[in-house]
């Protein structure tokens, strides 16, 4: 069994069913990743459901900070380009694409 409880914690998949309350305990315990391999190849990560939920926050979180500052950029290229003729931007999430409304349009 590979060694449990380090920082970059490795283990086999033979070894995470042979070993599996030990894996969750020191998931849980220590909030440190456990990479598990299947033929000697990355598989799955096990995480505690704690560092889980800071992971999906820092994510969201980093993708509002990206999406406000490609807003205030593509709102300083259209001032720059129109002047004071933008009356509104909107962002579609799903496109992925800004759509702009001209003053009087």
């Amino acid at each position: 069994m590979m060694k449990i409880g380090t920082d970059s914690s490795i283990i086999s998949s033979t070894e995470v069913t042979k070993h599996w309350r030990k894996v969750v305990k020191t998931a849980q315990e220590t909030g440190d990743n456990i990479y598990v391999t299947s033929n000697n190849q990355p598989s799955v990560v096990i995480t505690d459901y704690s560092t889980f939920q800071n992971m999906i926050s820092e994510l969201k979180q980093y993708r509002e900070d990206k999406l406000l500052q490609t807003m205030g950029q593509k709102s300083l290229d259209l001032t720059n380009k129109y002047g004071n003729g933008v009356e509104q931007m909107t962002y579609d999430k799903k496109e992925h694409v800004f759509h702009v409304k001209k003053k009087g349009s």
